[in-house]
């Protein structure tokens, strides 16, 4: 399943009202997996 930019950033938003981290995993065309944590930081 593919995302788009605005659900990405909506589970992003949602993640952080809550207090928790964001992670993805992406799978390759080898079958492997990636994990991506997302953390809501200021500049």
């Amino acid at each position: 399943e593919s995302s788009t930019w605005h659900s990405f950033s909506a589970k992003n938003r949602v993640a952080h009202s809550t207090k928790k981290r964001l992670m993805i995993g992406t799978v390759d065309d080898e079958g492997d997996v990636t994990y991506w944590e997302v953390k809501w930081i200021k500049p």
